[in-house]
């Protein structure tokens, strides 16, 4: 039956059922079910029809249409014929024998005599229709499809009939679909008012869908594809049958990720439909609703009134009407096509030509109106023609660094295709390709092998032709490094070479730079590439195989004078990362910020992040800088953005950094986030990544108060460090950490061989801070005499150079051991020191913490010291310098490539600093700190 093929319809079913019990009983009436275009009417009644069958009635089924509204007395006629046909003798004796004069049927006839029917005619035709109904002695039911198509006669003598229905045996089932105006408006209002039941037909749920699509694919269907079909369709039963002919006439059903095509259907006939109905709602509706589906996110009735030179007023009426249709959805401002499958028809029928003329008026249109850049760019690259504008080009780059920023990797490179359509000098189609090429070398090393060499041949700068080779070098060494033997990475080498013009030096590290990682004795021989030397230096710091001073050694000579190119500004961000975990922080303070300018100003982004992640530490070691963590996410934002190739060994590198970081900060959600965000990246299943991620959890662990936890990360930290050869406690204090939450829950004597062990490791590699810290551990695991002795050499280590925060906690935990030994003038002293330092921090929490514990101590805190001009981090001075010369916070963020919420953190806390309210009082307040 019918009711089989319905979905999510039991209700309106219910209510026909109700109406065909009550009509049996000579309680006739009219009910009327109303929705959108394809919202299933028609089947509805079919199976309202089928009901009232199994019920016994003489059923009746007219469909009225557009094509025949105007023909007077269609469907009444065509009613009362098929009503007369179906009576028995005795019926049709009883109805053509109660025939007024007036009203003249032609018993073998087909039409009424009259050309319309008056009042009293209708009346009259109605009593005698009832007439023979009750000779009958048989419920009849009548349905009528699109009721708003009935000529207006026959709509006339329904509402006649209508009203005489509550005594008899018989009963009306209407369909009237919203948004059209039909025939008669007010007439058709007059027959829903008067009708016992008007019911709402919705779309389907994603269940139901799910159900309809097994029905029809004859099988269970995935997840994916039911939700893709149900956003698609919006539930509409008859895009639902549209989607299911195209997914089995493409066999979608047999291909892997099925949903992502469904996404991309279109139908032809579908769009014709639409094209057919809604100019049944005006001439200008069809325009109206394709130009919806063009315009996108972008569709307001004002930039519609616009492109269309239609009146405001009339495309709102238009829009109304599409709504109640159900072809749009919105609000007095915007529109949009209701639903996708609707939409990619529109587009797909609308001609070539039209369809790139729309979008390139709605591209200069939203322009002139100071629309976003993405929402001009959407239209620009669906617009083939070049259109030979500056403002195309501006709006183009400003899109590609805006999707590039969000990670949107596809969109970023349409754009940069789109914008070799445009006239560019040949330096700015190279600088296009360059960029082009850097992007897609994570996916299709061909493809930007291609880029870079047609760019080479653009750009007659030979400076600029040896930068693009070094980035190709760059970026396949960065490919090539995950390959499993030499031999492939020499292979990527002779790749490399082919395309790398006569007479550009570009080094090949990939076939050798296995063997920067095997243990060295000692510092060897300096090989002449600036990289080489750096990644044998870092090798060297991670293996532990030499002193601080001698990878260090290594690490300064590749610092020293200016790089022209990206080799060169890796290896020196390699350096600095060597210099960081070997403890000399003032060298790395000098060098990092040319490092990073020269880094920006090639565009490399390994060695940006590097060189950000590097002054977040080194800023959080000494000046316990609040914006240390912004910088290190703008750090650690560009690492995910890298390339997979590179992003390995670039993240070797950064989470050491950023793990020690937030612990120096003791900021337990930002080590949180940082987690998530590496887990995202599908990196950790690398051995040294998960090793150096099994720390971070423990950190989260310990600081989320469950020890117990955080000694397994620690240690399953320390197994793979092991395997993999990292022994330097300056990576990863893992043992000295474990050590501290073993003490904790009772195993000391494990504790304490683990302390133990990291002090062997970190005197053997020389560097202040992780011996302080391993020192550290083992005062806290030691007896009391050990403890005071470790605890004081942890304190004269931190003090050359001083290490902040570090060294706060090492003067309080020393303090502490001292006040416990009784010696409480030297307590005092070391806590008043700890005070002094941390004061430096603006830090109140801490500062208020140890001014508590000095006066348990019986010392005397001083008071507190504001700060001015010197309290200013590098990040917030350079940021409060541009702007005073009076660039906005956006230009600051373009100029320094970080972020425009980097910007305002870095403002508002110089705001802060300097005891000012905005930037107005910003140049008098440097000026005045400077004086």
């Amino acid at each position: 039956m019918a009711t089989r093929r319905l979905f999510e319809r039991m209700d309106q079913l219910a209510v026909v059922d109700a109406a065909l019990s009550r009509a049996a009983a000579s309680e006739g009436g009219c009910l009327i079910f109303r929705g959108g275009a394809g919202s299933g009417k028609t089947a509805l009644l079919d199976a309202a029809a089928e009901q009232a069958r199994a019920a016994g009635a003489a059923v009746v089924y007219v469909r009225a249409s557009h094509a025949e509204h105007k023909v007077e007395n269609n469907i009444a006629v065509r009613l009362v014929q098929a009503l007369v046909d179906q009576f028995s003798e005795r019926g049709r004796e009883a109805f053509h024998g109660s025939l007024p004069s007036p009203v003249r049927v032609l018993t073998e006839g087909t039409i009424l005599e009259s050309a319309t029917l008056g009042d009293d005619a209708a009346v009259q035709l109605s009593s005698c229709l009832m007439r023979a109904v009750v000779h009958e002695d048989r419920m009849t039911a009548v349905v009528i499809d699109n009721l708003h198509w009935v000529d207006r006669a026959s709509m006339q003598w329904l509402r006649t009939l209508q009203s005489r229905l509550s005594t008899f045996p018989f009963i009306v089932v209407g369909s009237v679909c919203d948004g059209i105006a039909g025939t008669d408006t007010e007439l058709l209002e007059e027959i829903l008012v008067a009708s016992d039941h008007v019911g709402a037909i919705a779309g389907l749920s994603e269940h139901s869908v799910a159900t309809f699509f097994s029905s029809r694919l004859d099988g269970p269907v995935e997840a994916s594809l039911t939700s893709a079909a149900f956003n698609m369709t919006a539930g509409n039963p008859l895009l639902l049958e549209t989607l299911t002919c195209l997914i089995k006439q493409q066999g979608l059903m047999l291909k892997s990720k099925a949903a992502e095509y469904v996404s991309q259907l279109a139908d032809s006939a579908l769009a014709m439909g639409a094209r057919v109905r809604s100019r049944r709602v005006s001439p200008t509706a069809f325009t109206v609703l394709r130009l919806t589906a063009a315009m996108g996110n972008e569709a307001t009735l004002e930039n519609i009134a616009a492109l269309t030179g239609f009146d405001q007023v009339a495309v709102a009426k238009d829009c109304h009407a599409l709504q109640q249709l159900g072809m749009l959805d919105g609000d007095c401002e915007h529109v949009t096509v209701a639903q996708p499958l609707l939409q990619n028809s529109l587009l797909k029928e609308c001609p070539p030509d039209i369809l790139h003329l729309l979008h390139r008026q709605a591209a200069q249109l939203l322009h002139s109106a100071g629309a976003s850049p993405l929402s001009i760019a959407r239209h620009l690259v669906l617009t083939p023609q070049q259109i030979g504008e500056d403002w195309v080009v501006d709006i183009l780059f400003a899109a590609a660094d805006r999707t590039l920023d969000e990670g949107n990797i596809a969109n970023c490179l349409s754009y940069l295709q789109r914008l070799l359509i445009e006239p560019l000098p040949a330096d700015g189609r190279a600088a296009v390709l360059t960029r082009s090429a850097s992007i897609r070398a994570r996916a299709d090393l061909a493809v930007a092998l291609s880029a870079l060499r047609t760019a080479m041949t653009l750009s007659a700068e030979t400076v600029y032709s040896t930068a693009k080779a070094d980035l190709l070098a760059l970026l396949t060494i960065g490919t090539a490094l995950d390959q499993p033997n030499a031999g492939q990475r020499g292979s990527a080498d002779a790749e490399v070479q082919q395309f790398i013009p006569t007479g550009l030096r570009v080094p090949c590290l990939l076939t050798h730079s296995s063997e920067a990682h095997k243990p060295q004795q000692g510092p060897p021989d300096l090989p002449a590439d600036r990289l080489e030397v750096a990644t044998l230096a870092a090798a060297m710091t991670a293996g532990g195989t030499a002193t601080a001073d001698d990878a260090a050694r290594l690490a300064w000579s590749v610092l020293a004078g200016h790089s022209s190119s990206v080799d060169a500004v890796v290896g020196q961000a390699l350096g600095l990362f060597t210099l960081f975990t070997a403890g000399q922080d003032s060298t790395v303070g000098q060098y990092v910020d040319c490092v990073e300018k020269q880094a920006r100003a090639l565009d490399v982004r390994p060695a940006l992040a590097l060189t950000l992640a590097l002054r977040a530490g080194r800023a959080a070691r000494h000046e316990r800088d609040t914006n240390a963590a912004a910088e290190l996410d703008e750090a650690l934002h560009l690492g995910r953005r890298w390339d997979p190739g590179f992003s390995a060994r670039l993240w070797h590198l950064l989470i050491p950094i950023a793990v020690e970081t937030y612990m120096t900060l003791e900021d337990p959600s930002g080590l949180n986030r940082f987690v998530a965000l590496v887990n995202e990246q599908d990196i950790s299943s690398r051995r040294l990544i998960g090793a150096y991620l099994e720390f971070g959890q423990g950190q989260l662990r310990a600081a989320a108060g469950d020890p117990a936890g955080a000694v397994v990360h620690f240690l399953s930290c320390g197994r793979a460090l092991t395997k993999s050869g990292v022994t330097n406690p300056a990576l990863s204090p893992w043992r000295s950490r474990a050590a501290l939450l073993l003490r904790d829950t009772g195993r000391t004597e494990e504790a304490s061989d683990l302390a133990g062990k990291e002090v062997v490791l970190a005197r053997k590699w020389g560097a202040p801070l992780p011996l302080a810290r391993a020192l550290g551990a083992q005062a806290q695991t030691s007896t009391e005499a050990d403890a005071l002795r470790a605890a004081r050499e942890a304190v004269e280590l931190l003090k050359r150079p001083r290490q902040g925060r570090i060294l706060v906690s090492a003067l309080r935990e020393y303090g502490g051991l001292l006040a416990a030994a009784g010696e409480r003038e030297a307590a005092q002293q070391t806590l008043q020191l700890a005070l002094h330092e941390a004061s430096q921090s603006e830090d109140p929490v801490l500062s208020q913490s140890l001014r508590q514990e000095l006066i348990a101590v019986g010392g005397r805190p001083p008071r507190p010291r504001r700060t001015g001009l010197q309290g200013l981090t590098p990040s917030e001075a350079r940021v409060a310098s541009l702007a005073v010369r009076g660039m906005k916070n956006r230009e600051i963020a373009r100029t320094l490539f970080v972020g425009l919420r980097t910007v305002e953190i870095h403002l508002t806390n110089a705001y802060r600093k300097l005891g000012i309210e905005g930037r107005e009082e910003l140049s008098g307040a440097l000026s005045a700190a400077h004086e």
